[in-house]
C-alpha cells in the first residue's frame, strides 16, 4: 500500500460532494455509503481545503 492509504481521493470526493454540495448530513452519508463519521469529516475537511476535491 502507498501513502495514501486505502481509499483513493477520488473515492474520497464522492461521499465528501454528497455533505457539500447535495445537502447530505453527514450521518446520512455515512449510513448510506458505509463510511465512519470520523473518516467522513476529515475528507470534508480536505475537500474544503483543496477547493474543488481531494488531491
Amino acid at each position: 500500500m502507498d501513502n495514501l492509504g486505502p481509499y483513493r481521493p477520488k473515492f474520497k470526493n464522492e461521499p465528501a460532494s454528497l455533505v457539500l454540495n447535495r445537502g447530505y448530513t453527514v450521518t446520512e452519508a455515512c449510513r448510506s455509503l458505509d463510511v465512519d463519521e470520523t473518516t467522513l469529516r476529515r475528507w470534508v475537511m480536505e475537500y474544503r481545503t483543496h477547493g474543488n476535491g481531494i488531491q
